[in-house]
């Protein structure tokens, strides 16, 4: 086995053996269990042996430095919230990625799989793995891509056990990493990479067919919409872009004369405005099409309220022209501002009522904070300029009212709700439950349930504070997840405990669940974790009688830690 060369100090940071005093008085900690360090680092220059840290004579430890490792790079990640991503096919460099949130060994219920690391950005997700010897197996392999998970591996081998190495590993440097599932190479790429002259990577359409123009009595002329009384051999056409010569050919269009500076990301932005104006125009109705929310018919009485989620979103389409809209101007400014709008809607001489549409593309983001009503509408692919001709049916809409009158019932909302069940046996589940479990709920064959806030909180701490609150309550259960005993095997998912030689308990205690093992022991740092991150949250404990949130009272439940008070909610019989 490897020196251990890091280890924890007082205050959970890392520090290297060749930081800290000789012995016991380094005060430092093992990474893997908690157990007070020696430092072996004599300033004898010549004494030939490597500096490093000891655990205390009878220690049982199973620790190895892949497992340290693997904690410092889930660290950095959590605490950087960037990482070097693989170079995908087409792109002559790797690129970093930034992260809005990243979560350690996040339990998927899904796929039963735990990734060392969940990152989250925007509306995507992105696992990452990092593997010392072993790498991700082929039964987790298949299930991240049955379940088509973005996942990434890296590979640590090469990366010195030391933090700002491994800072630097995961977020600059680029080697050692593959795709385990890259989602968006299973679809059509309209978008590539490609270098010109000294410029930086860019990014271009990547679409060789037109089908959009100007004939010679400038009608915009679609290809894809079919005209048999209209011989499209007898006529010229125009770039709608440049406005140069182009020639049809082969159901397309393409310049008579190659010009490289129209390029294909304004021929997206011009053709779309020319598609909205001709079609505000030339139909009896122009529509816009936008998300609403309908609010849940309980927002005002549940303790687990949240908006964002607790609501019902519907599409519903406004007719602009119905609606009082007669103009539609393009690429004009609004009174009082320097930019110009790709496009604006007016129906009075007031420009308050004024409608922008600002056309986007991958490469660049037109949004820019406004009072008016805005719509960002992203073009990826001449399909998203066509649709135009039907209406705004998609796209980012900024200052309208998304709320509608018309309330929504707990189970059409996407709220999350978390059920945690223990039984007679000992057995333990959390699953997805709906709303209506919290508000009219009948207990079943469980000995005891708690529900949580789904969108809140991951269903694996919550499964660990429910088990915790069962421990606490004296329940007869398998509490292994909570046990300072049980440890990481490295090869794989699977935990073993750490005391099944010497003790008897089970090598593998998830599989075989032992209730009340007296080999347990309470993980004291997990548990102060766990309480001080659950602090004041509101959990909801069902009890036999179906009842209505109204006959419902939140009282405070003193933990057995000090100081600590968690908020439960117990129904009053």
């Amino acid at each position: 086995m490897a020196n251990l060369t890091v280890a924890l100090n007082s205050e959970g940071k890392w520090v290297n053996v060749d930081q800290v005093p000789t012995g016991l008085a380094c005060n430092c900690f093992c990474p893997y269990c908690r157990s007070p360090l020696i430092a072996k680092n004599s300033n004898q220059a010549n004494d030939g042996k490597i500096h490093h840290f000891a655990h205390k004579p009878g220690s049982d430890c199973t620790w190895s430095d892949e497992s340290t490792l693997h904690k410092l790079a889930k660290e950095v990640l959590v605490e950087e919230q960037i990482i070097m991503m693989p170079i995908l096919d087409g792109e002559s460099e790797a690129k970093q990625l930034k992260f809005d949130h990243v979560e350690p060994e996040y339990w998927d219920e899904k796929t039963g799989l735990i990734p060392d690391c969940l990152c989250i950005y925007g509306s995507q997700k992105l696992w990452v793995e990092f593997k010392r010897s072993h790498e991700v197996d082929t039964r987790k392999t298949e299930k991240i891509k049955n379940n088509e998970i973005d996942c990434i591996e890296v590979d640590l081998n090469e990366c010195p056990i030391d933090k700002e190495s491994v800072r630097h590993f995961i977020v600059e440097d680029s080697k050692n990493r593959i795709w385990v599932y890259n989602s968006t190479t299973h679809q059509t790429k309209t978008w590539k990479t490609h270098k010109r002259g000294n410029k930086k990577n860019y990014y271009v359409y990547h679409d060789p067919d037109r089908h959009l123009a100007f004939d010679e009595e400038h009608n915009l002329i679609n290809l894809l919409d079919k005209n048999p009384n209209y011989d499209y051999s007898k006529h010229k056409y125009y770039c709608i872009n440049c406005g140069k010569e182009l020639r049809y050919i082969k159901d397309c269009f393409e310049h008579v004369n190659a010009n490289d500076d129209c390029s294909d990301e304004w021929y997206l932005i011009n053709a779309a405005k020319e598609i909205i104006r001709h079609s505000f125009h030339h139909s009896p109705k122009y529509e816009i099409s936008l998300y609403k929310n309908h609010s849940c018919r309980h927002l005002t009485d549940c303790i687990f309220a949240n908006k964002e989620f607790c609501c019902k979103k519907g599409i519903e389409s406004f007719d602009l022209k119905s609606l009082g809209y007669t103009i539609c101007e393009k690429s004009s400014k609004k009174p009082g501002q320097d930019d110009v709008c790709d496009i604006i809607f007016k129906r009075n001489a007031s420009f308050e009522d004024d409608i922008i549409i600002n056309l986007t593309i991958p490469t660049q983001n037109k949004y820019k904070e406004c009072s008016f009503r805005q719509i960002v509408v992203p073009l990826v692919n001449e399909n998203d300029v066509i649709r135009l001709f039907d209406g705004v049916k998609n796209g980012r809409f900024l200052n309208f009212k998304n709320e509608n009158d018309n309330a929504a019932l707990p189970n059409e909302t996407s709220k999350k709700m978390l059920r945690f069940s223990l039984f007679e046996s000992g057995k333990t589940f959390i699953e997805p439950t709906p709303c209506s479990y919290y508000y009219y709920a009948k207990r079943n064959s469980a000995v005891q349930e708690y529900i949580f806030d789904g969108n809140s909180i991951s269903s694996y701490k919550a499964y660990l504070y429910s088990l915790l609150l069962c421990y606490e309550s004296n329940k007869k259960g398998c509490y292994c997840h909570i046990c300072s005993y049980l440890k990481d095997n490295n090869t794989g998912n699977d935990q073993i405990c750490i005391r099944y030689k010497t003790q008897g308990t089970p090598m593998y205690p998830l599989v075989e669940n032992p209730c009340n093992c007296p080999a347990f022991s309470l993980n004291e740092d997990l548990t102060t974790q766990l309480k001080l991150e659950f602090n004041n949250r509101q959990i909801y404990q069902p009890q036999s009688k179906r009842l209505t949130p109204l006959e419902s009272k939140v009282v405070k439940v003193q933990s057995k830690l000090e100081d600590v008070i968690v908020e439960s909610l117990v129904l009053i019989v």
